[in-house]
């Protein structure tokens, strides 16, 4: 097993994860709450551009009160 990376790998490497056409994080007002809304299909779709999928319930249901991606506190939702 090679414990050495070559410098084409690592250039190939970082390319990958430092692409010039990805979105630039921006920062979140942590004072204005997540909101949850859900599809047709059951995922919640977050505030701040994220999907997540409870088996059962609400997030509240499920002792959600911070949004796990921006770290907001979860706002109104509505449940279809």
């Amino acid at each position: 097993m090679r414990t050495r990376t070559s410098p084409k790998n690592q250039d190939r490497l970082f390319a990958a994860l430092f692409k010039p056409n990805a979105t630039p994080v921006t920062k979140v007002d942590k004072r204005k709450p997540c909101s949850w809304i859900p599809d047709d299909d059951g995922v919640w779709q977050t505030n701040c551009g994220q999907a997540f999928c409870f088996t059962d319930g609400t997030p509240a249901e499920n002792g959600f009160r911070y949004c796990p991606y921006c770290g907001r506190m979860l706002g109104a939702w509505s449940k279809s």
